[in-house]
């Protein structure tokens, strides 16, 4: 089992950004890795823009997992996908629409696969469209966040942030 730790984090998001280019057959990547500590409430409040949300867990350790990713990279992704641009155009989304959606449940099962196959004993929980549905931990929690910026061909699409709790 691998630890959830900078180095575990980073080899995952190759495997992610591998699974989903293979899948969604483009050049997605992730770049420009950052981590910071915060605490929960604070992290809530930082968050501006509509998010897809992926609760996942560590099948052994009962540690939450949450992995948001915005709405500009699933909307980009699709529209790569399935045109030959991944631009975004108009006003940030307020909804996905089914395509979208769709999509966005494919790359929640790749972002557990991609964990899966470097050695975490994770489990999908549950998706959501809306942040403020899932609470997974305390306000007073204090966080880890990594976060990577999205690229489709060398293009940046919006932000991927994990995050976990230090309380086992």
């Amino acid at each position: 089992m691998s630890e959830i730790d900078e180095d575990g984090i980073k080899q995952w998001s190759l495997t992610f950004s591998d699974l989903i280019s293979a899948k969604l057959k483009s050049n997605i990547g992730l770049k420009d890795f950052d981590s910071e500590e915060v605490v929960f409430s604070e992290f809530l409040e930082s968050i501006n823009e509509p998010q897809w949300v992926v609760l996942c867990d560590d099948a052994s350790t009962q540690q939450s997992i949450l992995i948001i990713i915005s709405y500009s990279s699933i909307v980009a992704m699709t529209n790569n996908f399935f045109s030959s641009s991944a631009m975004v155009e108009g006003d940030e989304k307020k909804a996905l629409t089914f395509t979208e959606q769709f999509i966005a449940n494919e790359i929640s099962d790749d972002m557990v696969e991609a964990f899966k196959s470097n050695e975490f004993s994770m489990r999908l929980i549950r998706v959501e469209s809306d942040l403020s549905l899932i609470r997974p931990f305390h306000d007073d929690d204090s966080l880890t966040v990594f976060k990577f910026n999205c690229s489709i061909n060398n293009n940046p699409f919006g932000a991927l942030k994990i995050c976990h709790s230090h309380v086992l």
